[in-house]
C-alpha cells in the first residue's frame, strides 16, 4: 500500500495548530535583549533571502533545518509530489527555523555545516551562502584556522549564525523572535512595518538609544502574532526549548 501523502499525514497537526492558535493569546515583545548564560536552546527564526535558485532539500541542508518545518514557516503549499526537491528561486526571502542554542553566552546556531565548493572564500560563504548572518572572522575563529589558511573545496566547516529567542516564551505566552540582515536603505520605520512590529518594539528588544541602522547591521526583530510555526515544530517534536 502507497504512504499518504505528506500534506494529508501533517493534517491532524495543522488543524491542532489551528485550534491551538486561537486559545493563544498575543505575545508581547522582551523589554530588552539579553545574552544567555545557560545550556538552553529554543526556536528561532533566521530571515533569508536565497543566493541562488534551491532545492527545498539543499536549503534545509544548508541551516540543518527540516524542510516541511520551512515550508510551514514561510506559510508555503507542501500538498504537491516530492516537496523535498521542489525548486525555490534565487531572491526568495524566506524564515528559516533553527534551534538557537545559547554557547559561550552568545545566542547562535550551532549544527550547521559547510561543505566548501570550489571558488568559495570565508567572506564569500559568510556574506552570499548565509547572507550576512555570520562573518568570515566568526567562521575562522570557530574553525581554528589561521589568517592566512585557504579554503579548499571539499572542506566542511562549521558556521555559526547569529539567532535570538528568550526561552521560547514572553510574557507567560510563546513568542517568536526572526534575526534579521538590516539591507541598503533599510530604515527601522520601514523594517517594522514589513513584520508587522513598532519601531518601539525594535528599538527596545535591541537595545537602541536611537533608530540609526546601516547596512549589514543584524538585529532582532519580535514576531508576536506569528506562532503557527513554533506550533508547528512542538507538533512535529522539533521544538528544543528547555524548561
Amino acid at each position: 500500500m502507497r504512504a499518504a501523502p505528506a500534506s494529508l499525514r501533517l493534517l491532524p497537526h495543522l488543524l491542532l495548530v489551528l485550534l491551538l492558535l486561537s486559545a493563544v493569546p498575543n505575545a508581547v515583545s522582551m523589554s530588552t535583549l539579553k545574552s544567555c548564560a545557560s545550556s538552553t536552546a529554543c526556536p528561532a527564526l533566521l530571515s533569508y533571502t536565497l543566493y541562488a535558485d534551491l532545492k527545498l532539500a539543499e536549503l534545509a541542508a544548508l541551516f540543518a533545518a527540516d524542510p516541511l518545518a520551512i515550508l510551514a514557516a514561510n506559510a508555503i503549499d507542501f500538498a504537491v509530489p516530492d516537496p523535498a526537491n521542489r525548486i525555490l528561486p534565487a531572491g526568495l526571502p524566506l524564515r528559516v527555523p533553527v534551534p538557537c542554542a545559547c554557547s559561550d553566552g552568545i545566542r547562535k546556531a550551532t549544527s550547521v555545516r559547510y561543505v566548501a565548493r570550489a571558488g568559495d572564500t570565508l567572506a564569500s560563504v559568510a556574506a552570499s551562502v548565509y547572507g550576512g548572518l555570520t562573518t568570515p572572522d566568526w567562521i575562522r575563529d570557530s574553525n581554528g584556522m589561521p589568517e592566512d589558511a585557504a579554503l579548499d573545496a571539499g572542506t566542511t566547516l562549521f558556521v555559526p549564525l547569529h539567532c535570538a529567542c528568550f526561552g521560547g516564551v514572553d510574557s507567560g505566552a510563546p513568542a517568536v523572535y526572526l534575526t534579521y540582515v538590516v539591507a541598503e536603505g533599510d530604515t527601522v520605520p520601514a523594517i517594522a512595518r514589513r513584520f508587522r512590529t513598532t519601531g518601539n518594539d525594535l528599538m527596545s528588544v535591541n537595545d537602541m538609544a536611537t533608530a540609526d541602522v546601516a547596512a549589514g547591521d543584524i538585529i532582532v526583530v519580535p514576531l508576536p502574532g506569528e506562532l503557527s510555526w513554533i506550533w508547528f515544530l512542538a507538533l512535529l517534536g522539533l521544538d528544543r526549548c528547555s524548561a
